[in-house]
């Protein structure tokens, strides 16, 4: 049954040589079948690490068999499309490629997300690449924008030789499909959500579309992010950095300062107006509405620096018996997660902190906390979350990380503390909690920063500007 399915998709492969896909329907079951493919290629790949010699050889030649191929394929099919571009009228064309690497109801998906939703519909066409069923996918679908899903390659995010190995020949199947798209659809534009995916900047760059590489990210090691910002310079023809820290980080690699833009994420309206209030969430915890409570919102992991929260909630805890915790996020983490809950028990802390995994009501969950702590370790390129919180009615406390300094004003929209100090965000915890007039004006002046400066109005109609530039030119 495997190898015949094997053989099926092998075979529909096979039959693109000779009649490529011609319209929607029939992209949206190509996309299918690389998905398919994906999948067993994953299989194959665990069969390589277990099973028998005979189950492992059969896996590898397989594997061999398909990426060559696609190789091969590649090379064939690419002049065919550069002629059907150069062939086709376009210049008068509306459609935009909006690429994302995941659909996860988290960071850089949602923020694209923002864009698809306001992008103005009169101006401009969208369709929508991503590399996984989910938030995203769903709600462009929703909105009628055609939507494809393929897995891509994740090679520009791999630090460690074998998976860069993985992810390239990952590359190679992925490709062939994201040249159908920009071949058979009157793409003038791609904007590309992520700097770990580079399927669609080197198609674009082959043949001849303008693209835009939303930056997203840290480059956290010297060596892999000269390599990075030289691919970034090099297939982008423009750069929106989501910060002034992450256009430093990007401008320090000797990238050309005109292809850069400093364009802020936003916050979608339904944060300011919480459909409960709140009251629902506290009520998913059972916690009264007159117990103070703090969280803390995002995937659970040494960088993000839940440990710091926890060390300076049993420090504020000793002090106050009338305050809670909240940790909301992931719990994939299982080392770190269990870090977490051996020093809960050891600091006396058991049923004053609470984690609820991931949840889908984060605009509810922010309106129901008092304060929100951001203890990032790592520099964050934006920190989507303390704005989230901000917006919300929460007090916003951040560490003093990457880009999260940018977004809270210290002492005057919220508050900042030094990264990884413990007290010092005890200290701030106990300020606040003791203070209610403090709180209560930095969380209305984070309320209205918010709402001035990082207004999705103003974020999508930047990025069009950045599109017309692009297509005038």
């Amino acid at each position: 049954m495997e190898q015949e399915l094997l053989i099926a998709l092998m075979i529909s492969h096979a039959r693109w040589w000779f009649r490529p896909p011609r319209c929607g329907t029939e992209m949206e079951h190509a996309a299918l079948v690389m998905s398919k493919v994906n999948r067993r290629l994953l299989a194959l790949e665990s069969r390589l690490r277990i099973g028998g010699f005979k189950k492992r050889l059969l896996a590898g030649l397989s594997i061999i068999a398909w990426f060559s191929m696609s190789l091969a394929w590649i090379v064939v099919f690419y002049p065919w499309a550069l002629a059907m571009r150069l062939r086709s009228e376009r210049a008068h064309s509306r459609t935009v490629l909006l690429v994302s690497h995941d659909s996860a109801q988290e960071g850089a998906p949602l923020s694209l997300l923002t864009i698809v939703q306001g992008l103005n519909r009169d101006d401009f066409d969208p369709l929508l690449l991503t590399g996984a069923e989910g938030h995203l996918a769903q709600s462009a679908r929703a909105l009628g924008i055609p939507t494809f899903v393929v897995p891509l390659s994740h090679c520009l995010r791999q630090r460690f030789l074998i998976l860069l190995l993985r992810d390239i020949y990952r590359l190679v199947i992925s490709f062939p499909f994201v040249l159908y798209l920009l071949a058979y659809f009157p793409i003038r534009l791609v904007h590309i959500n992520s700097l770990v995916t580079p399927d669609a900047a080197i198609a674009s760059k082959l043949l001849g579309v303008k693209t835009v590489w939303h930056f997203r990210e840290a480059l956290p090691i010297p060596w892999w992010a000269r390599f990075q910002a030289f691919i970034l310079g090099r297939f982008a023809d423009r750069i929106i950095c989501n910060s002034n820290f992450s256009r430093q980080v990007v401008a320090r690699h000797q990238v050309s300062d005109a292809k850069l833009a400093m364009i802020y994420n936003c916050v979608p309206q339904r944060y300011f107006a919480p459909r409960w209030g709140g009251g629902a969430f506290r009520r998913s915890l059972r916690i009264d509405a007159s117990v103070f409570l703090v969280g803390c919102v995002g995937r659970l992991g040494r960088d993000k620096g839940q440990d710091v929260f926890i060390n300076a909630a049993a420090t504020v805890a000793r002090k106050r018996s009338d305050v809670f915790f909240v940790l909301v996020g992931s719990l994939k983490d299982t080392t770190f997660v269990r870090s977490l809950e051996e020093t809960i028990e050891k600091e006396g802390l058991l049923g004053r902190v609470i984690f609820t995994g991931t949840r889908n009501d984060v605009a509810e969950v922010m309106a129901g906390i008092d304060v929100h702590v951001t203890p990032s370790r790592w520099e964050e390129p934006f920190g989507r979350v303390a704005l989230e919180a901000m917006a919300a009615g929460a007090l916003s406390v951040v560490s003093d990380r990457g880009g999260l300094p940018e977004i809270v004003e210290n002492g005057h929209s919220g508050l900042v503390f030094q990264s990884e100090d413990a007290h010092a965000l005890a200290e701030l915890l106990d300020l606040t909690i003791g203070n209610p007039k403090l709180r209560e004006q930095l969380t209305s002046a984070g309320r209205e920063r918010a709402r001035e400066v990082f207004s999705c109005c103003k974020h999508v109609r930047r990025i069009e500007g950045i599109y017309r530039q692009l297509l005038e030119a």
